[in-house]
């Protein structure tokens, strides 16, 4: 397996939400219109590790936030 590189980038809340929302849209029409069994499919297991690289970010931020204050 070919080893990925990691790149860093900011993204306001807003961004994280929307990109997430568009994660989830694409996984909910893929799951209506297409016979794809989710288990299986790397494509959507990537996707939703995405999904959950997104909320743990923002579960992160909001912890930072809060132990600052």
């Amino acid at each position: 397996m070919k080893k990925q590189t990691k790149i860093k980038c900011e993204f306001t809340d807003a961004q994280l939400r929307d990109i997430s929302c568009a994660v989830l849209a694409y996984m909910s029409h893929i799951e209506k219109t297409s016979e794809i069994d989710f288990e299986k499919n790397p494509l959507i297991q990537n996707y939703l590790k995405i999904h959950d690289l997104i909320t743990d970010a923002k579960e992160y931020e909001k912890s930072s936030l809060s132990d600052d204050q």
